[in-house]
């Protein structure tokens, strides 16, 4: 079976500098993986790398077989730690999901721009993750459990092969937390290959395959939750700053491109 992932020696940083190195792992179709670590161990930094957003400073990663620079965007779906959602543009759930088909939209893919394609794959997205009857309402008008969702539909707006999310249950309450579970519960059922950096392991405890652990920047353990050593990074808090050194500067925000979704708003 050829991973999804496939990590070897690998380094990622900021400006020429490691942030985290040496580390080697594999996520194979369908597994659900936690990335698990202290504040500032190197976590974010990794899985940002996954996605292009920190820099690859040695070793080899491949998504789907290609090397990482020259994976296809569309085939990783990333939901980030911290949002703006609504609170710079005006605009409706199903707005906000369809800007993470963008980097599916190419001269290479002209039916990707077909509106009515573009209504269908949000659709299929909100569905996914129990919002399908907010599409047309003001994602300000949200909780902040229900815009964590709209992340995931966001990301899963292409049909991604893999999903890779940071944080995705911190800062929600412990119901809205059981929420997220279950759409990730979902996700599982249907196959999705998902890597997910959580402080929050109880919470993902019917999710997760395998854990990984980020320390000092370096990988000290992948294997079963249930065989974490003693003090394993299990915990239940999270600080709302960025993790990572150097991460402030480029915390993701959502695209405000607008994308004709037809149909009226809210």
């Amino acid at each position: 079976m050829s991973p999804v992932i496939e990590v070897t020696d690998a380094a990622f940083g900021y400006a020429g500098q490691p942030v985290v190195s040496h580390v080697t792992f594999r996520l194979d179709p369908g597994e659900v993986v936690a990335v698990l670590g202290p504040n500032g161990s190197g976590k974010s930094t990794l899985i940002k790398g996954l996605v292009g957003l920190t820099e690859e400073l040695g070793g080899t990663t491949t998504i789907l077989g290609q090397p990482l620079a020259q994976a296809e965007r569309g085939l990783v779906g990333y939901v980030p730690q911290r949002h703006t959602l609504g609170t710079s543009v005006r605009a409706s759930v199903a707005e906000i999901v369809g800007t993470g088909r963008v980097a599916f939209m190419s001269m290479w893919r002209p039916w990707a721009r077909n509106p009515a394609r573009s209504r269908q794959a949000v659709a299929r997205a909100l569905d996914l993750v129990g919002l399908g009857d907010r599409a047309d309402a003001d994602v300000s008008a949200l909780s902040g459990g229900q815009q964590r969702r709209v992340l995931i539909a966001r990301a899963l707006a292409t049909s991604p092969e893999v999903l890779i999310m940071d944080e995705p249950t911190a800062g929600v309450d412990h119901g809205n937390q059981l929420v997220l579970a279950g759409v990730l519960e979902r996700l599982k059922a249907r196959g999705t290959t998902m890597l997910i950096v959580t402080h929050e392991l109880d919470a993902l405890a019917t999710v997760v395959d395998r854990v990984v652990v980020i320390e000092d920047g370096r990988l000290t353990y992948d294997g079963p939750a249930d065989s974490l050593p003693p003090g394993g990074t299990r915990g239940h808090h999270h600080d709302h700053d960025d993790e990572d050194t150097g991460e402030s500067a480029g915390a993701p925000v959502i695209p405000t491109a607008r994308i004709d979704l037809g149909g009226p708003r809210a």
